[in-house]
């Protein structure tokens, strides 16, 4: 994980609610790049289209936006603070 990506840290607010539902007192903030992540990470945007949005903002080639992407979502879900987004059924 790039070192950029464990700095990108999520909107205060968002954070903020889950980690008062969570009863925890951790506060995190976030960049511009990991501001356009998290409102990417809503269970139904592609991560595809989210490494797309991020390298329009802040003109990263397409392979480091999607790594990032990647790697950020990762950190979320380890530190509790996101879950996966469930496969969509096959029709």
């Amino acid at each position: 994980m790039t070192s950029s990506a464990r700095s990108v840290f999520a909107s205060a607010t968002a954070l903020a609610n889950a980690a008062r539902e969570a009863g925890e007192t951790r506060l995190y903030s976030a960049n511009p790049s990991g501001t356009v992540i998290l409102r990417g990470l809503d269970g139904r945007t592609p991560l595809g289209e989210i490494a797309r949005r991020l390298r329009d903002q802040a003109g990263a080639p397409e392979g480091v936006a999607l790594d990032d992407v990647l790697a950020y979502a990762s950190c979320l879900v380890e530190e509790g603070i996101a879950e996966p987004a469930a496969p969509e059924a096959a029709p």
